[in-house]
């Protein structure tokens, strides 16, 4: 390939992180667990993803400006990031109390939506506005020109603010939900949709108790919303899938109907159907950028990665500057790997820091002089460190993990481990993967290749 080609495709390759790339939709894959959620009969409230596995870039591809002109039904989806301020203001409670609260909010935001867009008549909303509009400032958020429009840069995110005085609390709290079930009725009639996304809202609300009460009752909310309104108003909230077991401690959490929670995975094609599309925006064929002769890509490259997307691409860049950003051979993917390890271990102790302490102490504890345990094994091995390491000892004292079960529990919902079943490899990133936790009793569990190449070498 020419300069002019490699230099735009080591620019494309970097470009890692969805939220920070304005251009993302322009070569992002349409994944089969995308297509399954976007296009969902039931109204997904949980959405679940591994740190690097693409929530950001599935919020930004979920809330594009969409639309058919000649589809009866009208779709407004739109991004939504609340102040964690504003949020903890709310008075003191359980979950369930926020959840009442926010449950309010959210219908109140999109009865203003609805009128700020002219798609409810006056009369039919001047009841509700008229209580709430000094509460929650217009909603913004796409309009009808944007509706011809399939794709596009950027997300027509939206937000709205609210005075949360312990008066206007205690109006909130008053709002006539049963009285609006009548606007709400109008807005069916009209075939109008309209969907909220939240990404990632536990980096706003914290990690005390309170915010753990207000993203659990966040939760519970954006599933009493689709409950009872789902078809005209639903909400669906975008979540790291170790918090996943924390909210469902909370037994209100725990009634969401199953079919209410997703996950974002990828397989092989879709994996290569990202990579393809980069490739192609650099004007770049696969054959001229790996050397398929000596690499297989699915054995040498997809095999080794926890996240998906992340590390494919955090790799890939390294390997082809490695390259002199020439065609990568097996070699430049050997030499990079730990470097794309230490990247990925960095993106688990920065995202799961509030969670547990000294990751890196405990993977080479348990597994430095280990290649692969069994369920029962791997519990034994955490209970003798417990008692005899030091090392092990000092970072469990930090941690929150009461029985050693929930140490193999983070373990997988972060993507440390890859998972064996029958002599069978499953990695983090996919259905099958999820899929076989439920059951961990018959598996069999490996420190990921990518971290141990990081690991054992800094260890």
């Amino acid at each position: 390939m020419d300069q002019e080609k490699s230099n735009l495709l080591s620019s494309l390759l970097k470009k890692t992180d969805g939220r920070a790339d304005d251009q993302v939709l322009e070569y992002t894959h349409d994944t089969e667990s995308m297509s399954t959620i976007a296009t969902a009969a039931e109204p997904i409230s949980l959405v679940l993803g591994l740190k690097g596995i693409g929530k950001s870039t599935a919020f930004k591809y979920f809330t594009q400006p969409t639309g058919n002109p000649e589809s009866e039904m009208r779709v407004f989806r739109l991004g939504f990031s609340p102040g964690s301020d504003q949020l903890l203001k709310l008075s003191k409670g359980t979950s369930g109390e926020y959840r009442e609260r926010l449950y309010n909010i959210l219908l109140m935001s999109a009865i203003s939506f609805f009128r700020a867009n002219n798609l409810t008549p006056r009369s039919k909303a001047r009841q509700f506005l008229s209580k709430i509009e000094d509460i929650i400032g217009p909603v913004e958020g796409p309009t009808e020109v944007l509706f011809s429009q399939a794709r596009a840069r950027l997300t027509g995110a939206f937000g709205f603010k609210f005075d949360l005085s312990e008066d206007v609390d205690a109006r909130i709290q008053n709002f006539d939900r049963e009285a609006s079930r009548e606007l709400f009725a109008s807005i069916r009639a009209q075939k109008i949709r309209v969907h909220y996304f939240f990404d990632d809202p536990e980096m706003l609300l914290g990690t005390e108790k309170t915010g753990w009460d207000a993203l659990a009752g966040l939760v519970q909310a954006a599933d009493q919303v689709n409950t009872n309104f789902g078809g005209v108003f639903d909400v669906t909230v975008l979540l790291k899938s170790h918090l996943y077991r924390r909210v469902m401690d909370y037994e209100e959490t725990a009634n969401i109907f199953p079919a209410r929670i997703s996950s974002l995975t990828w397989g092989a094609s879709d994996l290569s159907g990202a990579l393809k599309l980069r490739l192609n925006a650099a004007g770049v064929k696969l054959s001229d950028f790996i050397d398929e002769t000596g690499v297989d890509i699915e054995r040498d490259v997809f095999a080794n990665l926890r996240s998906g997307p992340r590390d494919l691409f955090v790799w890939l860049a390294l390997a082809f500057e490695e390259a002199g950003r020439k065609k990568i051979c097996k070699l430049h993917l050997e030499k990079t790997l730990p470097a794309a390890g230490k990247h990925s271990m960095q993106q688990i102790t920065s995202g799961y820091k509030d969670i547990v302490s000294d990751i890196q102490v405990i993977l080479r504890e348990l597994f430095s002089n280990q290649s692969e345990l069994s369920y029962q094994e791997l519990l034994a091995a955490i209970q003798e460190r417990r008692v005899n390491s030091v090392k092990f000892q000092s970072a469990d004292a930090k941690n929150e993990f009461d029985i050693v079960e929930k140490y193999v529990d983070f373990l997988t919902e972060c993507g440390c481990l890859l998972i064996k079943l029958n002599g069978v490899t499953h990695f983090p990133y996919t259905h099958e993967y999820i899929e076989l936790l439920e059951e961990p009793e018959a598996l069999n569990f490996e420190l990921h290749p990518m971290l141990r190449s990081h690991l054992m070498r800094t260890g």
